[in-house]
């Protein structure tokens, strides 16, 4: 019996060592012109300084029901660990919340309350439920209603999102490994006990 747990032992601690020994990802993000899903820069307006990164979540014209933007991330076969945005808190209230897809559902992953009208550059993270790898689908919504001008200027300016992961996502084969060395482990100990 003795034999039989330090077989588990060494199964435990041979899976452990494979999963954490594998190094995070780099992060995978959107800047600028590749931010897909969201509104062109504007053409004039401070935007703290940054008006030609500055990307509109509700476009200038401001159509109602149109108060956000979808994007995606590859988390290129590593599980998603959390993701920071760069937003603008301008003279509008730029409060929001950060969804990611989950099959048809939307799962909030948090949310920002506006600060003031200082036109201030923020970089907030937000942590990702673990299990989500892939190709991600995110959403970004203001959650306040339109501005006075915001069929001038917009409302809510992001200009980056970073992605970060962690551990790989096993491969079958490399789990089924894993379980077949660990049961050879265990055969050899209980077979050389008796």
């Amino acid at each position: 019996m003795k034999t039989l747990f330090v077989g588990l032992f060494l199964f435990v601690v041979m899976v452990t060592s494979a999963l954490a020994s594998i190094a995070p990802c780099a992060a995978t993000s959107f800047k600028d012109e590749s931010s897909v899903g969201f509104g062109n820069p504007p053409e004039f307006g401070n935007y703290g300084g940054d008006r030609i990164h500055s990307r509109m979540v509700w476009e200038i014209g401001c159509v109602a029901g149109e108060n956000n933007a979808t994007f995606q991330l590859n988390s290129d076969g590593k599980y998603a660990q959390s993701i920071t945005i760069s937003h603008l808190d301008g003279i509008a209230d730029d409060s929001f919340s950060l969804y990611i897809k989950n099959g048809a559902n939307w799962v909030l992953l948090g949310h920002y309350t506006d600060q003031g009208s200082t036109e201030t550059w923020y970089t907030d993270s937000y942590n990702i439920p673990s299990g989500y790898s892939g190709v991600l689908t995110f959403r970004i919504q203001a959650t306040d209603g339109a501005w006075g001008l915001c069929s001038t200027y917009g409302q809510l300016a992001v200009r980056q999102g970073d992605l970060y992961c962690g551990n790989e996502v096993p491969e079958f084969g490399t789990v089924a490994s894993l379980i077949a060395l660990a049961g050879a482990v265990t055969a050899f100990f209980i077979v050389r006990k008796h």
